[in-house]
């Protein structure tokens, strides 16, 4: 876990804000599901879903399975 972001690293620079907080979150609390994303940040649902698809994009997030539920998905830095 780090500090906080370093905003002028190239890879999170050109991040939307969106994307920042979630990532953000992310280093803070480790792994979590959409919907823990969306309660932590107050986030809309298609802003968190974009933001997250830029994440995993750019390799900054990785995305997987839950465990018991395939429907749901989990991101983690």
């Amino acid at each position: 876990m780090t500090d906080g972001i370093n905003i002028t690293d190239p890879d999170i620079a050109p991040l939307r804000p969106s994307a920042k907080l979630i990532y953000l979150v992310l280093e803070a609390h480790g792994p979590c599901d959409l919907t823990e994303i969306r309660t932590r940040t107050q986030l809309p649902d298609t802003t968190a879903r974009e933001a997250l698809e830029d994440l995993v994009e750019r390799g900054l997030v990785d995305k997987d399975h839950v465990l018991g539920d395939t429907r749901c998905r989990q991101y983690d830095t």
